[in-house]
């Protein structure tokens, strides 16, 4: 399995592999409670413990387990299961339904394919505007994430000496409470995004 990059080790990543740091930007949202895929199911479940999150994060007073039970009932009938997980297309439709259910007044959308049907430029605006996001990705291209679900949380961009942006997304993987990050030039063209807005 490939390196995680977190927060003692990805400057020293970012230096490795992009050259020396000139400059650093960057963007978070607080106030995120993160749950764990072995806190409920521990399979396959990254989907589902990643609307949790969301759920619990625009509506603070919801039962989590209550609220992951009901997430989990709708998402079967799109076809989760605990083997394969939640098909990435049906997450926008499950997300409604529980978002209805629970009260939560966002519109949820999705696109697909980094650099075709998103970019960093969407993950930059959504992030700037508070809401965080479900990054569901193929492979990270490290060796790390594969058939993954994740909450986007936040962005650094690191400004090399030769004036060039390299991003990372600062995210929640439902394995570790503390925050990793992904390599966005590195992140597969096969992923989505599910993102909000009031």
């Amino acid at each position: 399995m490939g390196q995680r990059l977190y927060s003692t080790n990805l400057q020293t990543y970012v230096q490795e592999t992009y050259g020396y740091i000139k400059d650093v930007k960057k963007k978070n949202i607080f106030g995120i409670i993160p749950f764990l895929q072995r806190t409920f199911e521990g399979r396959s479940d990254c989907t589902l413990t990643s609307i949790l999150t969301i759920c619990k994060f625009y509506n603070p007073t919801i039962n989590n387990l209550e609220c992951y039970n009901f997430i989990k009932n709708i998402a079967k009938k799109y076809l989760y299961t605990d083997d394969i997980g939640t098909i990435p297309l049906f997450i926008n439709k499950i997300i409604k339904s529980v978002f209805k259910h629970y009260n939560i007044y966002y519109v949820s959308k999705s696109k697909y394919l980094k650099n075709v049907g998103w970019n960093i430029n969407h993950i930059i605006q959504y992030i700037n505007s508070g809401n965080p996001i479900i990054l569901s990705i193929s492979t990270d291209n490290r060796n790390y994430y594969k058939n993954h679900s994740v909450i986007c949380k936040g962005y650094i961009n690191y400004i090399t000496e030769d004036n060039k942006n390299h991003y990372f997304l600062e995210v929640l993987d439902n394995w570790n409470y503390t925050n990793s990050y992904i390599d966005y030039e590195k992140l597969s063209v096969i992923s989505s995004i599910n993102y909000f807005s009031n």
